[in-house]
């Protein structure tokens, strides 16, 4: 997963908070190992892009996000939890 890409993801999400004006909009990211991952925004449930993967992560963009800074985290996060599960 990479950091850059998935920071890119997000700031042009993050341009749809204008478009329906919201000031909020739920992101997920997930995969099911480090290479390949999906996205979804909002509440999906069962048909979402992310539904079949095992790992998730839920992002929160408002206007004032730093992309990159959420990106960052939300890797690592998804990381700790395939080394969790690997251990």
């Amino acid at each position: 997963m990479n950091i850059k890409t998935i920071a890119k993801l997000f700031a042009s999400v993050k341009k749809e908070l204008d478009i329906y004006d919201c000031t909020e909009l739920e992101v997920t990211i997930s995969t099911n190992d480090r290479k390949n991952w999906n996205f979804q925004t909002g509440d999906n449930s069962f048909i979402g892009a992310c539904y079949g993967d095992r790992y998730w992560e839920v992002a929160y963009l408002t206007k004032h996000t730093n992309c990159y800074h959420l990106a960052k985290n939300v890797v690592s996060n998804l990381k700790d939890q395939i080394a969790w599960d690997m251990k």
